[in-house]
């Protein structure tokens, strides 16, 4: 018992604008998964590139704030004075001239 299936033309073209349509709709929605991904990541690594140059910011500040601490806490700069009227010597030597 074989049984025949025939289609019109009609149910053919239709078919096939049918098959053609939904093809078309998926390529769409991958497409635009794809996109909206894109999109995401791109705005990931803006966030990334804000975060690396905010954390190079932080460790100069970290190592200006170190190197004062340094300074402060040298004991040569500790037992310095302040010069009320300093006394300037003045050396004329010939040793540089030809």
């Amino acid at each position: 018992m074989r049984t025949h299936f025939r289609l019109g033309n009609v149910a053919l073209i239709f078919s096939l604008v049918v098959l053609i349509t939904v093809l078309s709709v998926l390529q769409l929605l991958h497409a635009n998964r794809i996109a909206t991904r894109g999109y995401i990541i791109r705005n990931i690594e803006v966030e990334k590139a804000q975060v690396v140059n905010d954390n190079q910011i932080l460790k100069m500040q970290v190592a200006r704030a170190k190197s004062l601490t340094a300074v402060i806490k040298n004991e040569t700069s500790i037992n310095m004075a302040e010069v009320i009227q300093p006394t300037f010597l003045m050396v004329s030597t010939d040793l540089a001239r030809p």
